[in-house]
């Protein structure tokens, strides 16, 4: 009984488990809608379960245009539908229409139970080229035609432009017959189609029985004269006979009076000795830019030359190229006018009656300021020279914002940016009366004012800040000058012979007084050393006649020789600081009656007091042993008036010395 308890408890245990297994199963959603598909897995209270579907039933075949119906079970028991799709049964297409070069081909294919067609279009095929064929052949004025055909469709597949044929030239023809000074012209036309092909210059004949040499590389020649031509107006072709004509020889055109032109070609290179002498008829002529060489006296007596168009940057050393008495303009058109005196190169020298100089646009380097041109009124500059400019009749190098050149009617302008007045700019522009120069010019050159004999008046900007040696030198109606507080030295000659300068006040940035700084200023009467100024130069109050006094600060260590010359001084006090009276630094003071030396004097020079007529006495700091020690030549006070030394200690007689 025991027994098969046991048995009948197990088999109720294996029963449960089943029922488990089969719930498990159940309960895995289905699908809801017909065809769905079904997943692998599903889960369950209990876990996963992978069903498979390996049993499938159709219910309902499908057909070309309706869909079928089948369904799938699982060993589980579970059951689900799925649809089967429509489908037609097509075959291969075949070719109904084949495709030509022209046209699309057609294919069909047809399913094997409904009979339903498919349709579909098949490819042109590419044309067959054949050989290219000319529509229209091409000539000298119209391009051609060719064209490519199909072989099959006879239809044109491409097309090419042929190049016009080149032109048949023919002969040449003269249109304009040359002359003398003018070129003429000739053409060339093709002698198919008559049209101009290209045109020439003839050159000008140039004037015709020149005499000429040919030259030793027998292929240039040179003009000797006049030969047979009886022309006045020359012309002179740049080939004669075939050879290039370089150069016009010594006296080529020499005293033929009746020429009153004469035009030289650019392949000139040198012009003789006396070339163009005595051609008094000439009144203009342009020298060629390809000149490099002219001999002495090329325009001696050509009295009527008045305009020369010089476009070389030939220069003599040694003889004026255009010392001409009756030149008034002249045209310059090199790269380069040049006057240098260190290398007396003199283009320029002697330019006695010249009043009107252009610059031309090919002017780019200017080595002179003119000023050995004293009837110079104007210096015109082209509009297309970019290297210099005139504005207020004043000449600009603009690159370097320099006034070249100023005349007497000039006015400087402040719109330039000037920063400089060049070196003698204003040289003997004897009617300046006064002239302003603007704010923010800093320099002032050398002799930039000299000889300005009529200017009384110059208003200087704060701006400067170096004045040159002579800048106004021979200003001789100046009467007063304010300098800048910016100046740090006065220069050499900066006011010699300003004869009516009267007063002047040097400021306090000023070191030093150089040579004939205020030589022959023969009014001046007041003058103020500021504690700056540690030198004064030689001959720097020279024949100061109307200056009668005169402070000497601390602060001067030297004084040149000549210093003080014949200047009015009646009384004068050497400082400290100075070691050594110069040679002839008082001579001639013949007002000068009382002076007072320093124990630091240690030198007398020679002449030092020579021909003070009036000197009295002579104040001296130190004893009379004292004295005995200064170094004093035997003639520094020779033709000076019997003066006294008084020493610290006692006095000493001239007659001790």
């Amino acid at each position: 009984m025991k027994r098969s308890f046991i048995t009948s408890l197990l088999l109720c245990s294996i029963a449960a488990v089943l029922v488990l297994l089969l719930a498990s199963c159940s309960r895995r959603p289905m699908p809801e809608t017909p065809g769905e598909t079904p997943t692998d897995e599903q889960s369950t209270g209990n876990g996963l379960h992978s069903h498979s579907w390996t049993r499938s039933t159709v219910i309902k075949e499908a057909t070309c245009t309706e869909g079928g119906i089948k369904t799938l079970k699982c060993d589980c028991g579970e059951e689900r539908t799925e649809k089967i799709p429509a489908e037609h049964k097509y075959g291969k297409w075949v070719t109904v229409k084949e495709a030509t070069c022209t046209e699309n081909g057609e294919a069909h294919k047809t399913c094997s139970v409904c009979n339903d067609t498919q349709t579909k279009s098949t490819v042109k095929k590419v044309h067959s080229l054949g050989d290219i064929s000319i529509e229209k052949e091409a000539t000298c004025t119209e391009t051609g035609l060719g064209t490519q055909k199909c072989t099959v469709c006879s239809a044109v597949v491409n097309s090419q432009t042929i190049p016009k044929k080149s032109h048949t030239a023919g002969e040449w023809e003269t249109i304009l017959e040359p002359t003398v000074k003018e070129p003429g012209k000739r053409k060339q036309e093709c002698s198919v189609c008559n049209t101009t092909i290209t045109e020439e210059v003839i050159p000008a004949t140039g004037s015709l029985g020149l005499a000429y040499t040919v030259n030793s590389d027998n292929a240039t020649c040179t003009v000797t004269g006049i030969g047979t031509c009886t022309d006045t107006e020359i012309y002179v072709s740049d080939t004669i006979n075939g050879y290039v004509v370089t150069g016009i020889g010594d006296r080529a055109f020499a005293e033929k009076y009746t020429l009153t032109h004469i035009e030289l070609p650019i392949t000139i290179r040198s012009i003789g000795t006396r070339a163009f002498y005595k051609c008094s008829g000439l009144t203009e002529i342009t020298i060629p830019s390809s000149v490099t060489s002219i001999g002495a006296q090329i325009f001696t007596k050509c009295d009527n030359l008045t305009t020369v168009y010089y476009n070389s940057n030939y220069c003599n050393e040694d003889t004026p190229v255009l010392n001409i008495p009756s030149l008034t303009t002249v045209v310059f058109n090199g790269h380069e006018i040049a006057y240098d005196h260190q290398n007396y190169c003199s283009i320029i020298e002697e330019f006695t009656n010249v009043t009107h100089i252009v610059l031309g646009d090919n002017i780019t380097e200017i080595n002179t300021c003119f000023d050995n041109c004293p009837s110079l009124k104007k210096i015109t500059v082209s509009e297309g020279n970019t290297k210099f400019k005139s504005v207020g009749n004043c000449l600009i190098d603009i690159e370097n914002k320099n006034l070249i050149r100023g005349f007497d009617d000039s006015v400087i302008p402040s719109d330039q940016g000037i920063t400089s007045i060049g070196y003698c700019a204003f040289a003997h522009c004897t009617k300046l009366t006064s002239i302003t120069i603007p704010d923010g010019v800093t320099y002032i050159d050398s002799s930039a004012f000299s000889g300005c004999s009529s200017l009384t008046q110059i208003n200087l900007p704060s701006s400067i800040t170096y004045i040159g040696y002579d800048a106004f030198s021979g200003c001789s109606s100046l009467t007063q000058i304010n300098l800048p507080t910016g100046i740090s030295e006065i220069n050499s000659g900066v006011f010699y012979r300003c004869t009516k300068l009267q007063s002047i006040s040097i400021p306090g940035s000023v070191s030093s007084i150089g040579d004939y700084a205020f030589d022959g200023c023969s009014s001046l009467t007041s003058i103020t050393i500021p504690n700056s100024v540690s030198s004064i130069g030689s001959s720097a109050f020279y024949g100061c006649s109307s200056l009668t006094s005169i402070t000497i600060p601390d602060s001067v260590a030297s004084i040149g020789d000549w210093a003080f010359a014949h200047s009015g001084i009646t009384t004068i006090t050497i400082p400290d600081s100075v070691s050594r009276i110069k040679e002839l630094t008082f001579y001639g003071c013949q007002s000068l009656a009382t002076v007072y030396i320093p124990d630091s004097i240690i030198y007398i020079d020679s002449g030092s007091f020579e021909d003070c007529t009036a000197l009295n006495i002579i104040n001296y700091s130190g004893t009379v042993d004292d004295w005995d020690l200064i170094t004093i030549d035997t003639d520094w006070a020779y033709n000076s008036g019997n003066f006294i030394i008084k020493c610290s200690n006692g006095n000493l007689s001239k007659n001790n010395y």
